[in-house]
């Protein structure tokens, strides 16, 4: 009989220390791990940490945010068990905390005694089972034990913090909770919300409030349409700015500057405001308009630069004519002849109509002794009855000779006569 025992219990070993997929699971028809109900060693094992469902923690199965720590510590009680693998990637620590997560969210409200007595049978069952996987010593269970009877079970919830950020995932169990992702320390319920594609302060929106507004921008010139998108930073195609008027071309946006060819180049709302030039009707083509006048960037057809015409029905009309006494306002100065002028064209016209002669000394050969003066022009037309004086005088050339020659006197502003006189020879007495 004797003999019989030690054959089953060597078999026990066995199939203990063979693999945990035949130690700890069954699996049915449909690939689902199915797990004694009072296994709960290794009931947190498969149900939470094994990701592909082989019934067995691997390197595919790394257990979540897993607890590495060099001993086992309860509620600060340290004996300086070692935290060894128990199963592929899971650590007794991590079974230990996996425990303590079962209790807590299926005892909500249960006062500290329950919680603690239930938290040391499922310790007992744990370190029954590391006893059998020669993990730990008989005596290391008992003294384990003995650390769970003196934990405080509000205490070990700290242990549910996988990542330390102070918050744990469970809202319930009188601790502060609400952590979207325990394995990253910078996500929890009192992180700041920064751009980076995660929920950061938990409150189920990502990157709320701090993504920036983008703008299509199709023809690359920083610029774009109404189109937007938000995001964390400028997707290709996209602008900082938008407004652009024309997102096919480069050179029409907000930024750029107006130029005459009849488009919005600065997305304002107006074309070539501001550089166009006033061209004036100019119906007789004399290069003077109306007051009646366009805005364009080219003058058009029937168009002058300068306005002021007051006769566009005569193209010898316009501010830049001359004055003639004809009883119209040729100039479009405003006056009718100018009586002074007037007066200034009757005495061209009689001074052209004489002729003077002028006696001076010369040789037999003509030449003159010296050369005809204005003022001997304005001594001639002074005994003619005319007075001229003689810086009103002037020659187109040098007479140094006797003969007869044209003479220019400047009666008024653009009058001028042109005066016939005869150089002789002034005879000897």
């Amino acid at each position: 009989m004797k003999q019989f025992k030690r054959i089953m219990y060597l078999l026990f070993l066995a199939v203990a220390t063979t693999n945990c997929h035949q130690e700890i699971i069954a699996t049915t028809e449909t690939g689902i791990v199915e797990i004694e109900k009072n296994d709960i060693a290794n009931r947190s094992a498969v149900l939470v940490n094994d990701m592909d469902g082989d019934g067995c923690l691997d390197e595919n199965d790394t257990h979540i945010n897993s607890n590495r720590s060099a001993t086992i510590s309860i509620d600060g009680c340290d004996i300086g068990i070692p935290n060894s693998l128990v199963d592929c990637g899971t650590t007794m620590m991590d079974q230990i905390v996996d425990a303590i997560e079962t209790i807590a969210i299926e005892n909500v409200g249960s006062d500290e005694n329950v919680l603690r007595k239930k938290f040391t049978r499922e310790l007992s069952k744990l370190s029954y089972y590391w006893v059998k996987k020669r993990l730990i010593s008989t005596k290391e269970r008992s003294n384990l034990s003995g650390c769970g009877y003196r934990a405080n079970f509000q205490q070990l919830l700290v242990l549910l913090d996988r990542d330390g950020d102070g918050f744990v995932p469970e809202t319930n169990l009188g601790i502060p909770g609400g952590d979207c992702d325990d394995s990253n320390p910078l996500i929890n319920p009192s992180a700041v919300e920064i751009c980076n594609g995660k929920d950061d302060d938990c409150d189920g929106q990502i990157d709320e409030g701090v993504q920036t507004t983008y703008f299509r921008d199709a023809d690359g010139d920083g610029f774009g349409t109404d189109e937007f998108v938000i995001a964390c930073a400028m997707p290709v195609g996209f602008a900082q700015y938008s407004g652009d008027c024309d997102d096919t071309k480069e050179t029409i946006n907000p930024d750029a500057v107006e130029i005459c060819n009849g488009e919005d180049d600065d997305c304002d709302g107006q074309i070539d405001e501001g550089v166009q030039t006033t061209y004036f009707r100019d119906a007789d083509g004399d290069g003077f308009g109306t007051d009646e006048f366009v805005l364009a960037c080219e003058m058009p057809a029937g168009y002058a630069k300068y306005s002021g015409d007051c006769d566009d029905s005569n193209e010898t009309i316009n501010p830049d004519a001359v004055e003639i006494c004809n009883g119209i306002d040729d100039n479009c100065d405003g006056i009718l002849d100018d009586e002074i002028y007037c007066a200034a064209v009757s005495l061209k016209n009689q001074l052209e109509q004489v002729s003077i002669t002028i006696e001076t000394l010369a040789g037999p050969d003509g030449k003159l002794f010296g050369s005809v003066t204005p003022l001997m022009v304005s001594n001639a037309l002074y005994e003619r009855g005319f007075d001229i004086d003689r810086k009103q005088i002037t020659f187109p050339n040098v007479i140094k000779e006797t003969g007869s020659y044209l003479v220019y006197v400047d009666v008024y502003r653009n009058v001028r006569a042109n005066v016939s006189i005869n150089v002789v020879p002034k005879e000897k007495y």
